[in-house]
């Protein structure tokens, strides 16, 4: 097996059952973007920062590289991602997440992003 394929199956695979045990020990709907500086965050429940987290869903094919917009800024050394609502789908069905308790979704939560719309990633708790 080729070292990168063998790195981001490793990768895949560590992300998936922290995100198993989570829907068992520590229910929540975390943030995977537009939140930063709060326990809401992926990043939280991984212990590392949001930096790390976001290069690590970029190797696991989880998000894709973002560019900003015309009048959007873009970070100068940062790896900015784009969550991808389809490779989380796939990447739950891989992992065995139960799918009545795992959800990917994006809407705003006022209280905590102003109007910037949140990618959220709901561990042991269902979208209904």
């Amino acid at each position: 097996m080729d070292t990168k394929v063998g790195l981001v199956a490793t990768a895949r695979d560590e992300l998936g059952a922290v995100l198993r045990a989570a829907q068992k020990r520590r229910p929540w709907h975390y943030a995977i973007s537009g939140v930063t500086t709060n326990d809401l965050t992926l990043a939280s429940l991984l212990r590392m920062t949001p930096d790390q987290t976001d290069q690590l869903l970029l190797l696991c094919g989880l998000s894709t590289k973002w560019k900003p917009r015309h009048g959007e800024i873009q970070l100068k050394n940062k790896i900015q991602g784009k969550p991808n609502r389809h490779a989380w789908e796939l990447f739950a069905v891989e992992q065995n997440l139960t799918e009545e308790y795992f959800y990917f979704y994006r809407h705003k939560v006022k209280e905590r992003t102003g109007d910037q719309k949140v990618y959220w990633l709901g561990v042991g708790f269902s979208i209904s």
